[in-house]
């Protein structure tokens, strides 16, 4: 099996510095724009984003972001690529719902997740994984404390603020889908009318990911073809890890470090293997 050396704490420094940049926009005016398909973007999504680029540019693997134009050849035959979402949920951002994410992946030669880290700087929630490595779920109020991270300055993540999390063992029948608060496709209003389930809008598809790793929900479905690679590849980790499964709508694993960087079957996340069937 292919290693890496990265200290994953690092990584998580580097998430949450980049949260804090995010929070510097957050409670601001800032300049928002439309990208070509027709999707907002800030100036916190670049600032953010040129941030990462620069701090995980010292690993020498190449990095695949939302903002910035993909250079596949430069990333094809790579041992290790970098997936970033600067701003997982712009869209929550700009209507400051708090369900936003920073969201940095790490996928091997074969495309597959091996590392991810998920970081909410509102909500001040963190959730990272490493393949073979379990899952962590870090919250400063695990340690009873009413200070956030940044407040205290600690940009790691102790033993004593984190918990180790994993998915919930319910049938999806009768329980509680996530849903886009802002991209609610039909399907998934007939999936969740079919099993008789609660549904509960969120922002960042990675938080609703990591929720259900947190075993807060059984089903996360996007049928759509307009999701990115980075969309997914940090929480996929996380969420496997937990438990959980992660897959195509035709049930097919997905493979991360591809030429074609949109996940045009879209994506179903859940509790459990096969849950549709």
């Amino acid at each position: 099996m292919q290693q890496y050396n990265i200290d994953i704490q690092e990584i998580i420094k580097i998430a949450k510095k980049a949260g804090n940049i995010a929070m510097r926009f957050y409670n601001k005016d800032y300049v928002i724009e439309q990208k070509q398909n027709k999707t907002p973007v800030t100036e916190a999504d670049i600032a953010v984003n040129d941030f990462l680029i620069k701090e995980l540019s010292i690993y020498n693997y190449p990095i695949l972001s939302e903002e910035v134009k993909d250079n596949f050849e430069k990333r094809e035959n790579a041992d290790f690529v970098w997936i970033i979402d600067p701003l997982d949920g712009t869209s929550d951002f700009i209507q400051k719902t708090g369900e936003f994410s920073i969201m940095i992946g790490l996928v091997n030669k074969k495309g597959e997740s091996v590392l991810g880290v998920v970081y909410a700087p509102v909500l001040d929630e963190l959730y990272y994984a490493q393949k073979d490595g379990g899952v962590y779920f870090c919250h400063p109020g695990l340690q009873g404390e009413l200070s956030s991270a940044q407040e205290r300055g600690d940009l790691g993540c102790d033993s004593g603020s984190r918990q180790q999390i994993q998915v919930n063992k319910n049938q999806i029948k009768n329980g509680t889908m996530l849903v886009s608060r802002n991209h609610l496709g039909k399907y998934e209003q007939k999936i969740a009318k079919k099993h008789n389930m609660k549904q509960i809008p969120a922002g960042s598809a990675g938080l609703k990911i990591c929720w259900i790793a947190k075993g807060e929900a059984e089903l996360y479905i996007n049928s759509s073809n307009k999701s990115g690679l980075w969309d997914l590849c940090a929480s996929d980790i996380i969420l496997q890890e937990a438990g959980g499964c992660v897959c195509d709508m035709d049930d097919n694993e997905i493979r991360y470090n591809e030429r074609e960087v949109m996940l045009k079957k879209g994506y179903i996340t859940s509790n459990q293997r096969n849950v549709l069937e």
